[in-house]
């Protein structure tokens, strides 16, 4: 018993000298420390403009000319809406399916050329172009 009750002791010995070699607390300082700098994407509407970049389902386009983040995204605007310099619309993943149903839509044109003709708007998601019109497209005159 004298020896488990010789060992606790030198064990609290121990503890103590080790707190006693302990740095003492500082003082608080009078003047309040420096406000460390806001990071520069401290917001999500920062990081946007910053890389100018969206998310899927944040806002593309607009007078900004966000563009989507993945490449399986595009930026899809409302019908109607080619050649708007500002349009704005949402960053959508392109389907990977579409229904077989026929309902003609006609794409907005590019720098590739006149728009084009898909069977329906999935199809034309699936390409990643938005829809100028329901329609076939006009064949140029």
């Amino acid at each position: 018993m004298f020896l488990r009750r010789g060992v606790t002791s030198v064990a609290f010995v121990a503890l103590l000298a080790l707190g006693a070699c302990q740095k003492p607390a500082e003082p608080a300082a009078t003047e309040p420390a420096p406000a460390a700098a806001a990071p520069a994407a401290a917001t999500p509407a920062a990081a946007v403009a910053e890389l100018g970049t969206v998310e899927t389902g944040g806002t593309c386009g607009t007078i900004a000319g966000l563009k989507c983040k993945s490449s399986k995204d595009f930026c899809k605007t409302k019908v109607g809406q080619c050649g708007v310099a500002d349009a704005e619309g949402v960053c959508t993943t392109k389907p990977e399916i579409c229904p077989k149903d026929y309902r003609p839509v006609c794409s907005c044109p590019d720098a590739k050329g006149p728009g084009q003709t898909f069977g329906n708007a999935c199809e034309a998601d699936m390409a990643g172009k938005n829809v100028d019109y329901v329609g076939e497209c006009k064949k140029p005159t």
